[in-house]
C-alpha cells in the first residue's frame, strides 16, 4: 500500500515536472498551488497528498544538508559515529511515529497527507535541533 502511494505521488510529481518543462520560453511560470492558500482550498485529495509529499521532500533535503554540515564540523570519528547512530535512530522513530499517527486512516485517501505532514513537521523540528548543534560546533 505504501509503495503504491509513494509511486502515485512520484508519478504526479514527474507529470508536474514535465508540464513545467514544456512551458514556452519567456512564459510567466505558474505559481505553485502548494504555496497558494486559495488554490489549496480547491485541491483534490490527490493534489493535497502530492503537496504534502513535496513539503516533506523539502524538509528532508534541508535535514540532509544540515546533517552534512554538522558532520563536517566534527573531527572526532567516535563522536561522528555517535551522531550517525542517533540520526539513524531518529529517522526510525520519525517513520514509526508517523505511521502510527496515520494508521487510523490506513486505506483511506487522506493517509499520505497525514503521514507526510507528520514527517515534514518532525523533520523541521529535527533540522532546528541539528542547526543548534551546528552553531555550537561552529563556535568552537
Amino acid at each position: 500500500m505504501k509503495k503504491n502511494v509513494f509511486l502515485l505521488c512520484l508519478c504526479g510529481w514527474l507529470m508536474t515536472t514535465i508540464l513545467v518543462a514544456q512551458q514556452k520560453p519567456g512564459a510567466k511560470p505558474k505559481k505553485d498551488p502548494c504555496d497558494d492558500e486559495a488554490a489549496a482550498a480547491k485541491m483534490s485529495q490527490q493534489e493535497m497528498n502530492q503537496c504534502a509529499f513535496k513539503d516533506f521532500e523539502k524538509a528532508d533535503a534541508e535535514l540532509n544538508a544540515v546533517y552534512k554540515k554538522l558532520m563536517s564540523l566534527i573531527d572526532d570519528e567516535a563522536h561522528k559515529g555517535k551522531i550517525k547512530t542517533a540520526q539513524l535512530a531518529w529517522i526510525k522513530f520519525r517513520d514509526a511515529h508517523c505511521e502510527a499517527e496515520a494508521f487510523p486512516n490506513e486505506g483511506g485517501s487522506i493517509y499520505p497527507l497525514v503521514e507526510y505532514g507528520c514527517k515534514a513537521g518532525l523533520t523541521r523540528k529535527r533540522v532546528k535541533e541539528l542547526k543548534e548543534l551546528v552553531d555550537e560546533f561552529g563556535n568552537r
